[in-house]
């Protein structure tokens, strides 16, 4: 009998610690794409340079589509891979070439149910590139701006 109450209490308390751990981790959202308002949680694409040349997930034209697959996605950070798309500008960015390389985004600092710091890390000629981005306030929209490229 008193190993029946033990594994029910066990049971019990399980269930009422799985009820009280925070929803907030699945609930935190990042700016998506280029509205500059667009806040989703584990969205499918990240637009991150504001001008459109630069965003890493499924892009909804041409031949090759890309991908985000999200890894992680907690209450402090999240973590996921995918395809990093680089417009190359050249001559200019209306008619620029689109490269793309496999990359990984890192997502932290949240505040107010939002990450607000990104890091997007691919490999370019054999060489490692990290683009690491924080949100700002630009007037009444959002935008990442550069806080360490290399």
């Amino acid at each position: 009998m008193r190993c029946r109450r033990l594994a029910v209490s066990g049971i019990g308390l399980t269930v009422a610690m799985a009820l009280a751990s925070p929803v907030a981790a699945d609930t935190n959202t990042v700016l998506a794409n280029d509205s500059s308002r667009d806040f989703q949680v584990r969205p499918s694409v990240i637009g991150y340079t504001g001008d459109g040349t630069g965003y890493v997930g499924k892009r909804t034209w041409g031949a090759k589509r890309g991908y985000l697959t999200w890894k992680k996605w907690g209450g402090h950070s999240a973590y996921g891979v995918g395809t990093v798309w680089l417009n190359n500008c050249d001559p200019y960015c209306y008619n620029g070439s689109w490269l793309s390389r496999k990359g990984w985004v890192q997502l932290g600092s949240v505040r107010n149910g939002k990450f607000t710091a990104m890091t997007i890390s691919y490999r370019r000629n054999g060489r490692l590139v990290s683009d690491t981005r924080k949100i700002r306030r630009a007037g009444n929209n959002w935008i990442w701006s550069i806080v360490n490229r290399g």
